[in-house]
């Protein structure tokens, strides 16, 4: 088993282990994080890339529930390069560390800390926008409005012009939120 295929064992079992499923659709977690993979894989083929794409909900998700899990053991196992775009891909400003902001102060701390993740992390965050938008118009319409109001907030600061992935994503996520933004009627 090679270390790709490693990450993908390791990200599958610890969804699994907390069992988690995508909210409206049931499919297993880790489902997400591999179609994010393939987005990524469009564009690169840089190994520590594509295993941070896999592994990028892990310590966000499943390391409050199974602290094997943890940011220390990603780097043991996968090397600094992958748990450092891990860390910059876990959000920081979440509802059980900041109980008394509202989401909109989370969701405006959390644009400004992503606004300074590197190249790298970038590419993986807008792939993680184009998976998830198109899953969320899909299979919960009512909620598709407030996640499309945040990520046409979020997206412009992801945006580097001087790298062709970047350039590439970018233009795909922005074109399916103008697309999903008509479709619903959602005024920016």
């Amino acid at each position: 088993m090679n270390r790709f295929e490693f990450a993908r064992e390791f990200g599958r079992f610890g969804h699994n282990s907390i069992l988690q499923v995508r909210k409206v659709t049931g499919l297993a977690y880790w489902t997400h994080t591999e179609a994010v993979t393939e987005i990524v894989r469009s564009v690169t083929d840089k190994q520590s890339m594509l295993i941070a794409a896999l592994l990028h909900d892990i310590v966000e998700d499943v390391y409050p529930k199974n602290s094997a899990y943890s940011l220390q053991t990603i780097k043991g196992m996968f090397g600094w390069e992958v748990s450092e775009l891990v860390d910059q891909l876990t959000d920081k400003f979440t509802k059980e560390a900041y109980p008394y902001l509202n989401r909109d102060e989370r969701h405006a701390l959390e644009r400004k800390r992503q606004a300074l993740m590197d190249w790298n992390a970038k590419v993986i965050k807008i792939a993680d926008l184009i998976h998830n938008t198109s899953d969320i118009v899909e299979t919960d319409p009512d909620f598709a409005i407030t996640y499309l109001k945040e990520k046409s907030l979020l997206l412009p600061l992801l945006r580097v012009t001087n790298d062709l992935r970047n350039v590439k994503l970018f233009n795909i996520a922005n074109n399916q939120l103008e697309k999903y933004c008509k479709e619903l009627d959602v005024r920016l």
